[in-house]
């Protein structure tokens, strides 16, 4: 790896492009890359360096790949991509970092230009552009999908093709993967929930709810116990009919073309069903949604027609801890009899900085106990779509996961991300310990309206 050089005074004034004539330059902050110090206090943090051991494969490494590649001297195909590839997108670096280096910038622009290049040359993943581009597009796909996926359960088609070894060879790669499949709700959520919905007694805040993609068709009830919790604190909730998928699958996976064309989508509905300025919070119940939603005004910062909406909507955006732990709270009416511990979402601690309001409002819960997770802040391997690209490192890292919640002795593990729950909810089948996993939402729901009781351990 070439060894950096003294930065000379005009490499600090911002933005640089690098000198390759393969596939045009590579835009990145300069000045970030800069505020890399090299003091490896970021090296235990992250997942890829732990698992190999490698400098390429740790945060400072990264950087210094990519100011290699500014200066032209670094080709973005070969161990660039592999390097850009094999992370995570995990952010506990930033966490870590003393410098505070904006790692999530750069990284997404690293990935942006290695996925611009390898189209170019033809070595892009085929699935990767038509998956993203196509399926995660429009909301009515993904929906259609999932109507076609809950087909073949119901008729045992499903079952048919993984036990009889069918799907294992027609497709080995998506019979590997389809453990980690997710559940198809029997209505998507933009059915269960009004486009507004009134509390009982006064309003006290105006929220608005993002229902999302895979939410939306997987986890439908999780939605729908959301929008219950926020009326139950006095929100008047609307659920913008014209919202389309965050843009975060995209954004992290190197198309920041389309993830911006989402955002502009969203910035958009969300306005026209109630306007920004009379909005009191945009909720999210996603990790990984609500991180990159918080980061629309930066996204969208260089757009001068949509760069200060863009930002306003950012502000807006709580994840659903964070609002609820600000608000009243009403005295729950069940119990949850449960031995629990709590999984850190990557993009809720390190993209958010929320820690602290889960376990808050968990501690309240009616015959809850909630005891610590060791490394309850490394990814547990899901990372957006990051089990399909790098499924052997995303395996280890799920093994790691699954022998910490063992350790716990815990019959329940509470997550606050989608991709999360999917993937220790696999690791429990496979690996063990035999745990329900739930999102905070459904714990919180259980108590304070008394919907369900729990006896989990």
């Amino acid at each position: 790896m070439p060894e950096a050089d003294n930065p000379s005074t005009d490499a600090l004034q911002g933005p640089r492009q690098g000198l390759r004539t393969d596939a045009g330059p590579f835009d990145v902050d300069y000045g970030a890359i800069l505020a890399c110090i090299h003091c490896g206090l970021c090296l235990p943090s992250c997942p890829t360096y732990r698992l190999t051991g490698e400098e390429k494969h740790s945060p400072r490494g990264r950087i210094q790949m990519m100011r290699a590649a500014a200066d032209g001297r670094l080709e973005l195909a070969g161990d660039f991509s592999d390097s850009m590839g094999f992370c995570l997108g995990c952010y506990a670096c930033e966490t870590a970092c003393p410098a505070g280096v904006d790692y999530s910038a750069l990284f997404e622009a690293a990935r942006a230009a290695v996925d611009d290049d390898a189209e170019r040359r033809g070595t892009l993943p085929r699935f990767k552009r038509p998956l993203l581009r196509g399926l995660f597009l429009r909301k009515g796909r993904l929906k259609a999908l999932a109507r076609t996926i809950r087909l073949a359960e119901k008729s045992g088609l499903r079952r048919f093709g993984v036990r009889s070894g069918l799907l294992k060879k027609m497709a080995p790669r998506l019979a590997a993967l389809e453990p980690m499949a997710p559940p198809i709700s029997p209505v998507p959520s933009d059915r269960l929930i009004a486009a507004v919905e009134r509390p009982a007694g006064d309003v006290k805040y105006r929220v608005q709810l993002l229902t999302g993609c895979v939410m939306n068709v997987s986890f439908a009830d999780v939605n729908r116990q959301t929008a219950d919790l926020l009326l139950a604190v006095g929100c008047e909730v609307h659920r913008a009919p014209a919202q389309e998928c965050c843009g975060s699958l995209h954004g992290h996976n190197g198309d920041l073309e389309t993830a911006r064309r989402l955002a502009r989508t969203n910035v958009a509905a969300f306005d026209a069903a109630l306007p920004l300025a009379e909005t009191d919070a945009i909720v999210v119940n996603a990790a990984g949604c609500g991180a990159f939603m918080k980061d629309y005004g930066h996204l969208l910062a260089a757009d001068p027609l949509w760069a200060e909406r863009a930002a306003l909507f950012a502000a807006k955006v709580k994840d659903v801890s964070e609002f609820l732990a600000t608000v009243e709270r009403p005295t729950p009416k069940g119990r949850v009899d449960a031995v629990a511990t709590y999984h850190d979402a990557c993009h809720l601690v390190h993209a958010q900085g929320i820690s602290e309001a889960p376990r808050a409002l968990l501690a309240e819960v009616p015959g809850l106990t909630l005891v610590p997770l060791p490394d309850a802040t490394t990814c547990c391997g899901s990372a957006g779509i990051y089990n399909v690209l790098q499924p052997e490192a995303s395996a280890e890292l799920l093994g790691w996961k699954m022998e910490n919640v063992a350790k716990t002795g815990a019959r329940m593990v509470i997550t606050g991300n989608p991709g999360c729950a999917l993937q220790i909810a696999a690791g429990a089948r496979r690996l063990g310990p035999d745990v329900e996993v739930l999102h905070p939402v459904t714990v919180l729901h259980r108590a304070w309206l008394g919907s369900e009781t729990v006896q989990a351990g």
